[in-house]
């Protein structure tokens, strides 16, 4: 990449960005130990491979940086294409490894489950190198055509946020950083061109038969009429302050008036829920159902405004939604972890090794050698205990069924803060993953 383009004759829109300009779109980078880069052959990931190598040269910066790239294998010509990312890879001394796409591919709503599978697969490769933080070329035009794509699907605030540039918690639960979501593609072509690098065209870009193809020569019409990318791009950050304020006042609501036992069942008072206004009472359900249910989203928004109508009339009602148990009596909610068939199966319990059950809480064995028949699950699923348990005031007895428990062959031997056998206190430590 030169480091000073020569960009007369050049719109601002359409000038090759030079190093000062990179120097500040990466400057968040340099406090990070690795980096993970999608590269894809395009022109925008071509962009971002030559401009961060560029930087990290530049600037000294010391940390590991790899490439992944993708090969879904819907294409002949894509393991080509992935060799000529790693061809770039090997020229620049950038690590470089392909992840491939097997097994069976749908038949339809293909682009969104291939995003789907790009975004594991990204997951399970950083998983092995211990890296949180991934780089990709999403850029102006991408967050138009997000914001467009959400608006048909008639989205809410938090949808039409669109892209952030900083998001902590993406899919898969990456951090993803998305260095060139302020700038126009045609500016990262601009920049290959003046620096004489070529990519690949992938010719699903051009395909109208795609709904983001379409929106795209929407986003041009639309311009014409003076709601441009920019413009998109400003309302798409207005929404996202909005729900960054929203979520900020059901945090409040969360810490103020949710009362959590240990063993995992959630309780507020109705008189603390019912006056809030919908949206909140909205979002801090889809929270708390999350929560006890270790859903990575919350419900639909139906399945939601339904379940929140019921709670609203005040009338005593169980139902569940999310993979949670909503329970009203005595004008008290109590929420809590359905059992089913997603609820995880024991597992055997081991000195001094942590055991991950039900992707909610985790247990450690401590002390003198506890036994070789230990396990961890769901307290209906363990043995009875040696005396009866004193269920805790106000709350329903079956909002303990899906609790952590640690038994024996025996007998049940603890659950938090609600049971533990004779001899056996200080014995085994919960921690609670969420």
């Amino acid at each position: 990449m030169p480091e000073t383009p020569d960009t007369d004759g050049f719109p601002a829109s359409e000038a090759p960005l030079d190093a000062r300009e990179f120097d500040q779109l990466f400057f968040s980078l340099k406090s990070a130990s690795s980096l993970a880069l999608g590269v894809s052959g395009g022109a925008d990931s071509l962009c971002l491979l030559h401009a961060l190598a560029d930087w990290r040269g530049r600037n000294g910066w010391g940390g590991a940086l790899y490439v992944l790239t993708v090969d879904h294998g819907l294409r002949p010509e894509s393991a080509a294409e992935a060799e000529m990312v790693a061809s770039h890879c090997r020229s620049l001394d950038i690590e470089h490894e392909t992840l491939l796409w097997t097994g069976g591919k749908p038949v339809s709503n293909i682009q969104s489950e291939a995003r789907k599978a790009r975004y594991r697969l990204f997951r399970e490769a950083m998983e092995l190198r211990g890296t949180r933080t991934l780089v990709l070329a999403h850029h102006l035009d991408d967050q138009a055509e997000t914001f467009l794509d959400r608006l048909t699907r008639g989205s809410g605030v938090t949808g039409l946020g669109a892209m952030s540039a900083c998001q902590d918690h993406g899919p898969e639960g990456l951090q993803i950083f998305r260095p060139f979501l302020s700038l126009p593609k045609a500016r990262l072509v601009a920049t290959l061109r003046s620096a004489g690098i070529a990519w690949v065209e992938d010719p699903s870009n051009s395909n109208p038969a795609y709904k983001r193809v379409r929106l795209r020569q929407m986003a041009d019409h639309l311009a014409s009429e003076g709601l441009d990318r920019e413009r998109i791009a400003r309302t798409a950050q207005n929404m996202r302050r909005a729900d960054e304020a929203l979520e900020s006042w059901v945090s409040s609501v969360e810490v103020s008036a949710v009362e959590a036992h240990a063993a995992g069942p959630l309780q507020l008072a109705l008189t603390d829920y019912v006056p809030l206004p919908e949206e909140i009472r909205l979002r801090l359900l889809s929270r708390l159902t999350a929560r006890v249910s270790n859903r990575a989203v919350g419900p639909r928004l139906e399945k939601l405004e339904g379940a929140d109508c019921r709670l609203c009339k005040g009338k005593p009602v169980r139902l569940t939604l999310n993979g949670a148990v909503l329970d009203l009596a005595k004008k008290r909610l109590s929420i809590w972890r359905e059992a089913g068939r997603a609820l995880a199966p024991p597992v055997p319990l081991v000195q001094g090794a942590p055991q991950t059950w039900d992707g909610r809480y985790s247990c450690a064995a401590c002390g003198e050698t506890p036994g070789p028949d230990l396990y961890f699950g769901a307290l209906a699923d363990a043995p009875g205990p040696a005396v009866p348990i004193h269920w805790p005031d106000g709350w329903p007895k079956a909002a303990f069924r899906t609790a952590p428990a640690v038994w024996n062959s025996r007998e049940l031997l603890q659950v938090p803060e609600l049971y533990v056998a004779d001899g056996w206190a200080g014995r085994f430590r919960f921690r609670p993953l969420k």
